[in-house]
């Protein structure tokens, strides 16, 4: 027999393989696991010190019987599976590895209990297998506060991603939003003093350069920093463009359905029978789908042409579905 030099390790990992908070291992077995699995010889009062020693480090819990005390709870464990289950926003290979080092990381005998929770490859994730490269380059940016040169992608009609197009940008974060990665940033390329967002999945190829990005506080509705709440909240979608004051009448028991998406941030203007007309900030972009998604819900009130984008859309849609016309698409039909 030997003595390893180890033997907290060791302790740790038979804990870790064996030990749970309903099934201690006293210093006894902890003896023997050592004996058996590790060749390493000492007594149980040498076992007993070296678990004093790690339960002052609060690495171990347990009285009579110890157990590791685990990284993560059960319920943690749940919403961070869910959270790789789910994401539209990783590739299947690095969802499975992330899966694996969880588990890893899990005591064997809490890792059971999600034996039976099936990992889902028919979910629409992104074949972009560049996203974590492209995610560390773009933080890199941020820290740096330079501008980058990204290259854009998108599907063919034959399911092939390729490149699009290439051109720089002023980095300033990145948001999660419905289990998507968006990098808000600027590029002038529409909009003249308004911040953009692009799709990090639909990104390719980084590079950075050595100009400083422009003033964040430069931009529309920025003049005091960029209050990611407020743009988040504002550009549903994360779709591009200019915030403005909307106005609509909307079912006071539908304004749950508001909330939902916009958060509380609007002002009670009026109340008649079951509705109320509400004010809000709100990219008009964004809140033309919502309002479309919604549509029997609201009635938009302001501005004039949100308004009128709504008819024409209203009214092409009407006609196409009572005709039964086939819908031209940008004119090519």
């Amino acid at each position: 027999m030997r003595k390893s030099v180890t033997i907290d390790v060791d302790i740790l990992d038979i804990l870790k393989r064996y030990a749970s908070n309903e099934k201690r291992l006293t210093y006894k077995e902890i003896q023997q696991h050592l004996s058996n699995e590790y060749e390493t010889d000492v007594s149980i009062d040498t076992v007993g010190d070296y678990c004093r020693a790690l339960k002052d480090r609060k690495l171990i819990r347990g009285d009579k019987g110890c157990y590791m005390v685990p990284k993560f709870t059960d319920a943690e464990i749940r919403i961070l599976l869910d959270g790789i289950f789910y994401s539209k926003q990783i590739p299947d290979n690095l969802a499975k590895n992330l899966i694996k080092k969880l588990q890893d990381e899990t005591p064997s005998t809490q890792s059971k209990k999600y034996k039976n929770v099936v990992y889902v490859e028919a979910i629409n994730r992104t074949d972009n297998e560049h996203v974590p490269e492209i995610i560390d380059a773009l933080e890199e940016g941020i820290q740096k506060r330079v501008k980058v040169v990204i290259t854009t992608c998108g599907y063919t009609e034959q399911k092939i991603l390729v490149d699009r197009e290439t051109y720089v940008v002023n980095p300033y974060a990145i948001v999660s939003d419905k289990q998507r990665y968006y990098l808000i940033c600027y590029s002038g390329r529409h909009m003249p003093n308004v911040l953009e967002t692009r799709r990090i999945d639909r990104i390719s190829n980084v590079t950075l350069l050595t100009e400083p990005v422009l003033p964040v506080t430069k931009f529309e509705g920025c003049e005091n920093g960029l209050n990611i709440k407020n743009f988040m909240r504002q550009h549903m979608y994360m779709m591009s463009g200019k915030s403005e004051n909307i106005t609509m009448w909307i079912l006071k028991r539908s304004i749950g359905e508001f909330i939902d998406w916009y958060c509380k941030d609007f002002t009670i203007l009026q109340e008649r029978n079951e509705c109320i007309r509400i004010s809000f900030m709100a990219n008009l972009n964004a809140f033309y789908y919502w309002a479309l998604q919604y549509g029997d819900l609201v009635l938009v009130t302001t501005p004039a042409k949100l308004v009128d984008r709504l008819k024409n859309t209203y009214r092409t849609m009407l006609e196409r579905y009572l005709e039964g016309l086939t819908p031209k698409l940008g004119g090519m039909l």
